[in-house]
This record gives C-alpha cells, sequence and structure tokens, in this order.
C-alpha cells in the first residue's frame, strides 16, 4: 500500500477546521459545511480574496494543486481563480490557474509549483469575480507532492479524493 497525503489543511472546506481568511478586497467567505465547499461572493466590483496559510510543506518539492470550482462571472481578480506564492520576503508568485473563458462554468483546476526553501510562508489565495454579487464556489482541494501527483494519476486515472485522506499525527 502506498501513503499519499493531501497537504491542504482543511480538504473539506469544514467550517471547524484551518480556513482562508480574507486578504483583500471586500465580499463574505462562507463554507457550506453539507456540500464541503468554500464560496467567496463578491460585495463590490473589487471583487475579494481568500488566502489559505500552508504549514508543514516540504522545502524546494515539487508540488500539484488541483482543485473544482464554479464560477458565475469569468472575470476574475488577477485573471485567475487562484495565485499560490510565498511571503517568505515580501510577495512571490510561485504559480497561478484557473481562467474560465465564460460565466456559468464549472471546471476543474491543476497547478503545478516549487516549494521554495522557507515553504512554511507559502500561501494559496483564491479569487472572486469582480462583479457585485458575483459568487465562485471552491470544493475538492488536493496539495500532493509532485511524486504523490504522479502515483495517483497512474493509480486512480480521473478520480478526485473526496475526503479528509490526510494521516493523523
Amino acid at each position: 500500500m502506498t501513503l499519499i497525503t493531501n497537504h491542504y489543511p482543511n480538504p473539506l472546506f469544514n467550517s471547524r477546521g484551518a480556513l482562508p481568511s480574507p486578504s483583500g478586497g471586500s465580499g463574505t467567505i462562507t463554507c457550506i459545511d453539507a456540500r464541503r465547499q468554500l464560496r467567496l461572493q463578491s460585495t463590490d466590483a473589487g471583487g475579494v480574496q481568500a488566502a489559505q496559510a500552508l504549514t508543514g510543506l516540504p522545502a524546494s518539492t515539487r508540488m500539484v494543486f488541483q482543485f473544482s470550482y464554479w464560477t458565475s462571472d469569468k472575470s476574475l481578480r488577477n485573471g485567475c481563480l487562484c495565485v499560490i506564492g510565498s511571503t517568505a520576503s515580501g510577495w512571490t508568485e510561485l504559480a497561478r490557474g484557473g481562467n474560465p473563458q465564460s460565466n456559468g462554468v464549472h471546471d476543474t483546476v491543476t497547478i503545478e509549483f516549487t516549494t521554495p526553501q522557507d515553504a512554511n510562508g507559502t500561501r494559496i489565495v483564491f479569487d472572486s469575480p469582480l462583479k457585485t454579487g458575483a459568487v465562485t464556489v471552491f470544493d475538492r482541494p488536493m496539495l500532493m507532492t509532485k511524486t504523490d501527483w504522479d502515483w495517483w494519476q497512474r493509480n486512480n486515472h480521473g478520480r478526485l479524493l473526496s475526503g479528509d485522506l490526510m494521516p493523523l499525527s
């Protein structure tokens, strides 16, 4: 048996777990426990950002982050659904992904990046649309090393993890 680890701190987007916190713009950030989703709603045309701090990541390691989403509007803050960066010495963008081409889109995004030497400064920033009242819903976040990801793709092709599969510490 191969042990794979989902490094995302709250893969169920459970309101009792570690939640992304507001990091820019204005809007509401809500967990929908029954559906295991994170919901961002813009309260003005500036959109809202929610940042998730990541701890315990391996340093200088190739990682893969995947999530599913639905967005009501394609005009997004930062031009994408998700930015991954490091705050170790000021903000450094490591990767970005998710660029819907039309409104009302549901899809899955996969982003590869390498953690910095000080991996504890790594953040995932989720973005909402730049339209008053517009909504983006995120679900099924998976964050794995590239090695685990490759094994997962070979052995479970096309399936997403559902639930909290993190090992007990």
